[in-house]
């Protein structure tokens, strides 16, 4: 007969807590924006995009899901998820405009779509709810005419249009002189315009 024999032992067990990558909740931003996705509480990252800092930045384009894995200090494991949802964008434009100027011409009237917004540019002028364009205030050139327009999820959307402010031209005839009835006289004027028009004396 065997005597009936046991022994016993332990160990401590360390339990160490999981960190939390605390992604943001779902995003909703203008759609074409660029945001950072910032993960915490980890020191090794792992991206779905194979990225591997903390933040990653995320152009938003259509609706799309990230992920991150993190690695604690313990070298314990972790994970979390996060959506962006883009914002449909507004589609904004500036229409009736002949572009080219000469720098005498009185001011237009600026028209953009959707109404509402804001035109930015040298030569703008804004009077009520009006805009205007005035190519005696600038000098000749080229310049940017900005149209932004703020949407009511308050994403903003630009059309841009290069405008084109041409100097006036110079025309010297020479001095006043007189002839005789039924004689002629020729008028020369300067070479290297586009066009002439002139009038006739009898």
């Amino acid at each position: 007969m065997k005597p009936n024999c046991s022994v016993i032992d332990s160990i401590a067990v360390g339990i160490y807590e999981v960190s939390n990558p605390e992604l943001p909740y779902d995003t909703a931003s203008c759609q074409y924006n660029c945001i950072y996705l910032v993960a915490q509480n980890g020191i090794d990252y792992l991206w779905n995009t194979g990225d591997t800092n903390d933040s990653l930045l995320v152009c938003i384009k259509e609706e799309e899901k990230y992920w991150v894995d993190i690695t604690n200090t313990h070298g314990c494991k972790s994970s979390d998820t996060t959506k962006v949802i883009p914002i449909p964008s507004t589609e904004a434009y500036i229409y009736d405009l002949i572009p080219v100027f000469c720098s005498y011409e009185d001011s237009v009237k600026l028209h953009g779509y959707p109404f509402g917004g804001k035109f930015v540019g040298n030569g703008v002028s804004h009077w009520d709810e009006d805009y205007y364009f005035d190519p005696q205030k600038v000098d000749p050139g080229a310049y940017d005419l900005i149209y932004a327009y703020t949407n009511e999820f308050e994403c903003t959307y630009n059309d841009t249009v290069n405008l084109w402010v041409f100097e006036q031209p110079y025309v010297d005839l020479g001095d006043d002189t007189t002839v005789c009835n039924n004689d002629m006289l020729t008028l020369s004027a300067p070479e290297g315009f586009d066009s002439y028009c002139g009038l006739m004396a009898v």
